[in-house]
């Protein structure tokens, strides 16, 4: 399967962090995101997530590949409609976070980490409907303090080829620095919990088109914007 994201971000606020809001110049991204996995075995698949930004803020622009974020997939579990997967990742960091260019793009360090996944499928009313759980942690191999990183999408067949998906976003940092450098970057050390829903239109079994909406409703050291997202899915 191959995902071909469109996000585009806008905050005009940021939160402190403690947790406050303040206001800031408004910040602007737009991200081109491929994402891919591919099927290498029965149970076994092999995933990259990639990135290529352009930030604004005030005068200055910048634009650049961001983090680059490669995983595996292994089944352990699959019945009764349910599945459960382990989830090891390895991150690159941006090869931008390094230049003196504002805004910064993504963060200057590796990172390592493991998730565990769980979805269930289900029918009701006549059609087919499923939700997933992730929680993953995230060695930061840099001076960022380590992650938790949760999620939470249902998808809920609303018509023929019409899927609803609600989904939840929470990374959390592992301990509160009493002082946090703020870039708008994946480099911070952030608490961020984020909101999205968007509808995706199942064209036939290949290709789907997702368009949605998304909100940053809470966090530390984090931005407090929203966005909108396009995507264009295929399958193979």
């Amino acid at each position: 399967q191959i995902i071909l994201n469109n996000w585009y971000y806008e905050a005009d606020s940021r939160f402190t962090n403690s947790g406050g809001d303040v206001d800031q110049p408004t910040y602007r991204k737009y991200e081109l995101n491929p994402y891919m996995e591919y099927g290498i075995a029965d149970g076994i698949t092999l995933g990259s997530n990639l990135s290529l930004q352009r930030t604004s803020q005030s005068s200055s622009t910048n634009w650049g590949l961001g983090d680059s974020e490669f995983f595996a997939r292994f089944r352990l579990f699959e019945q009764h409609g349910w599945a459960i997967a382990a989830e090891p990742m390895g991150k690159l960091p941006s090869p931008e976070a390094s230049r003196d260019e504002l805004p910064v793009i993504g963060g200057d360090a590796s990172d390592v980490g493991m998730t565990l996944a769980a979805g269930y499928g289900f029918e009701a009313y006549g059609k087919q409907h499923f939700i997933t759980a992730d929680a993953g942690y995230r060695h930061r191999l840099g001076t960022p303090e380590d992650q938790m990183r949760y999620s939470l999408t249902a998808g809920f067949s609303m018509a023929p080829k019409w899927q609803l998906m609600p989904q939840l976003f929470v990374t959390q940092r592992m301990s509160s620095p009493a002082v946090a450098t703020f870039t708008q970057s994946t480099g911070d050390d952030y608490n961020l919990v984020k909101l999205q829903v968007s509808a995706v239109y199942h064209y036939n079994d290949e290709w789907a088109l997702q368009a949605g909406g998304f909100s940053h409703v809470d966090g530390k050291n984090s931005g407090a914007g929203e966005g909108v997202l396009f995507a264009i899915w295929k399958s193979f």
